[in-house]
């Protein structure tokens, strides 16, 4: 236990469950989710198929970076930057129809606008909003 935390009874801590994780490794991420995106973009264009994988490592990419520049503390110390962020982006892309993704830029299109809604909505500074535009 930590010295500002009481001591729990070990009598009360038989009455429960801890399990520990360990956070997946960037390559499982990727692993993941390219297979779940390949399989989502496969029914889109010619010209879009070839976007999956990349479109995954730079959203890991992102969230690895704000998770080392946000690090600092603050208010911005107790966002959450995870597997949940790049499942929520992903599945807005799952959303598009495939008459709405004819070309590459416009799946990058809505990539960007869900990769800003997800990462610098929930940001309270301005200063910190800026590092992803």
């Amino acid at each position: 236990h930590r010295p500002s935390s009481p001591a729990l009874d070990f009598r009360m801590l038989r009455h429960f469950s801890t399990f520990e994780y360990a956070n997946p490794s960037q390559e499982t991420l990727s692993s993941i989710f390219g297979s779940i995106v390949e399989g989502a973009v496969s029914k889109l264009s010619s010209s879009v198929r070839g976007l999956g994988v990349q479109i995954v490592n730079a959203t890991l990419e992102i969230v690895a970076d704000l998770r080392d520049t946000l690090k600092g503390g603050g208010a911005t110390s107790a966002m959450q930057f995870d597997g949940h962020s790049v499942s929520r982006i992903l599945d807005g892309l799952f959303r598009l129809e495939p008459s709405e993704v004819l070309y590459p830029e416009s799946l990058l299109r809505a990539w960007s606008h869900n990769v800003l809604r997800e990462f610098s909505d929930p940001l309270p500074a301005a200063d910190d909003r800026l590092l992803l535009e």
